[in-house]
């Protein structure tokens, strides 16, 4: 005869595990600083490497239509949103844009945008090109560039000189183009940039004027 198996004792409840209590009166305490934030009352945090940084050069990302006969031309678009999605199509497949979050990298677009601080370049219909900035005091600019503050929204909403934040450009032809256009919108203003490479090398803050000046003489820069 089968013999049925032994079936299991019912568990005795015990005293449950009750959270801890919070004392009367005590408030949270203020949340840690995370990476690259400063804790409060503290130090301004670091300015991230897509901050303040603007990024000129050949891009060895193949643009179609970067050469051709048709002639450059540089808009803004009446749109925002296609704005803010045809300069993260021209950048996230680009060093060293295509290293950042994404987040981060199109946070940065989009003040652009929402300031009107930027201008697409196309080679008959098709983008090949993208500058964005901020207007600052020079007071700003200088420290911004020194990557020693971080200016707030109104800050880059107007001043009298410039930065360059992001400049994406398929080659010589197509950058001289854009910084022609960002002269000719500011000609008596002092742009400052920081050239800085997909391999993390960066270059001292300079003005605009005297890079595009030695570049027009076919000079490094």
């Amino acid at each position: 005869m089968a013999m049925e198996p032994p079936k299991p004792k019912p568990l005795q409840a015990g005293p449950q595990a009750q959270p801890p209590q919070r004392p009367a009166g005590a408030r949270p305490g203020p949340r840690p600083a995370g990476p690259g934030q400063a804790a409060p009352g503290g130090p301004r945090m670091q300015i991230p490497d897509v901050q303040g940084t603007a990024f000129l050069g050949a891009d060895p990302a193949p643009v179609p239509a970067a050469e051709g006969s048709e002639p450059l031309t540089s808009r803004k678009l009446d749109n925002r949103i296609m704005a803010l999605g045809l300069a993260t199509e021209l950048l996230h497949t680009r060093p060293p844009f295509s290293n950042f979050k994404f987040g981060k990298l199109t946070g940065v677009i989009r003040g652009q945008i929402k300031r009107g601080h930027y201008l697409f370049t196309f080679r008959g219909k098709q983008p090949v090109g993208y500058i964005g900035w901020a207007e600052c005091d020079q007071k700003v600019a200088e420290a911004w560039m020194e990557r020693s503050y971080i200016p707030t929204y109104q800050e880059c909403n107007g001043g009298d000189s410039c930065v360059l934040i992001t400049f994406v450009s398929p080659g010589t032809t197509v950058t001289l183009h854009l910084i022609r256009e960002a002269r000719r919108l500011y000609p008596n203003r002092p742009i400052y940039f920081m050239r800085e490479y997909d391999q993390g090398k960066k270059r001292k803050a300079t003005v605009l004027n005297r890079f595009f000046d030695r570049a027009e003489r076919g000079g490094g820069a």
